[in-house]
């Protein structure tokens, strides 16, 4: 596929809520069809509310962005900016975290979602951030290919054992 032409990343803002539901929704239905006993259908309304989205807007260690090819926001990420003390073991840091983050179907393998991590990077590192990192489903092969595909690696693995 060619290479989409963005036309801007930029912060997202109040007046994007409803392009920021729709590949809100897309994200849910593909953990929720790969992960049915985590993720359920929503009964009803929006998948996040209004004031949610404000609030994550309005903090200052939060970065809420988009990535726009004409007037479509084909992706967005959610960041935030994160310290951990120097405490016992744990050497203090400066990470941002990569909390949520979606690029529609259409727009993947178009350089979307790397122009998307290069401008949390950029976030990160004018905030004097040494580390970005994420979490990711194992079930999500695609996005776990990507992530590797532009340098992030593994560095811990949480597992999980039914009891059932």
């Amino acid at each position: 596929m060619p290479i989409a032409t963005l036309t801007e990343v930029r912060q997202l803002c109040s007046s994007d809520y409803d392009a920021y539901l729709a590949r809100v929704d897309e994200l849910d239905a593909v953990h929720r069809d790969a992960l049915p006993g985590i993720f359920r259908a929503r009964e009803s309304g929006r998948p996040r509310t209004l004031e949610y989205f404000e609030a994550l807007l309005a903090d200052p260690n939060t970065l809420m962005i988009g990535a726009w090819v004409e007037a479509e926001l084909a992706g967005y990420a959610h960041a935030i900016l994160r310290e951990v003390e120097h405490l016992g073991i744990h050497v203090g840091r400066r990470y941002v975290l990569i909390d949520n983050f979606a690029v529609g179907p259409r727009w993947q393998r178009r350089g979307v979602g790397r122009a998307l991590v290069d401008a949390v990077a950029d976030w990160a590192k004018q905030r004097g951030a040494t580390d970005l990192e994420l979490e990711v489903w194992e079930v999500n092969a695609g996005a776990i290919r990507f992530y590797e595909e532009i340098g992030f690696e593994p560095q811990r693995r949480r597992l999980a054992r039914s009891l059932a």
